[in-house]
């Protein structure tokens, strides 16, 4: 029967920044109990006390385990690129499918410069257009726009390619966006090259994170 410690360490284990504050000696135990106490007693199929959880997390190894990734890759970032005033428009894949990239084809040749990316999921595909182009894709694609998100940056990097096997690549930058407040709205990687999209009212506070880890001592 595996005891009350070891489920709350699962649940540390699958949550990166509890685990981060208590590693780093910052967390009160007793609001971490609270906050963990439905995810612990689902696991163990009973109710278990916020004091024995408490207990189980002073119990922890205190140890801080440092991200494989770490500074020595974030320092070699380049190629940081701000976009602003985008809209993301979001198409239904189907029965437009066949059909979206030989329209959004057709809207470049007219309005050249205006798609900034294109990215197919399995149930829609994302049109990452500059603000001036919005009004155009959702005449263009109807009914099938399932959604459109406007005044959007992008923040682009490059990544040193030694970085890709490692696991947990990109959790530094996106920890520090989630320390600092700022709502991913969108993420999108090709390869080396990463692109965080946020809201416009964030995007000087997202680049400044992001360039700072360019400057961080390893």
């Amino acid at each position: 029967m595996r005891t009350i410690s070891s489920h709350v360490s699962d649940v540390i284990e699958q949550t990166p920044l509890l685990a981060e504050v208590l590693s780093e000696g910052i967390g009160n135990a007793s609001a971490i109990a609270r906050l963990i106490k439905k995810q612990v007693e689902k696991r163990a199929f009973e109710e278990v006390s916020e004091h024995a959880i408490a207990m189980a997390l002073h119990r922890m190894p205190k140890r801080k385990r440092a991200t494989q990734f770490g500074f020595r890759y974030l320092r070699r970032i380049t190629d940081v690129t701000l976009r602003s005033n985008l809209t993301l428009v979001f198409v239904h894949n189907v029965p437009n499918e066949k059909k979206i990239f030989s329209r959004v084809g057709a809207f470049e040749e007219k309005h050249p410069g205006s798609i900034f990316g294109v990215t197919k999921g399995l149930v829609e595909t994302l049109l990452v257009a500059y603000h001036t182009a919005a009004p155009g894709l959702k005449k263009l694609f109807g009914h099938a726009v399932a959604r459109m998100q406007s005044h959007v940056s992008s923040v682009t990097m490059r990544l040193p390619s030694e970085s890709m096997p490692i696991p947990g690549v990109y959790y530094p930058i996106l920890k520090a966006l989630a320390w600092e407040g700022i709502n991913v709205v969108e993420l999108v990687s090709a390869g080396t090259e990463l692109t965080v999209f946020v809201e416009d009212n964030n995007a000087e506070r997202a680049l400044k994170i992001i360039r700072d880890f360019t400057r961080a001592d390893s």
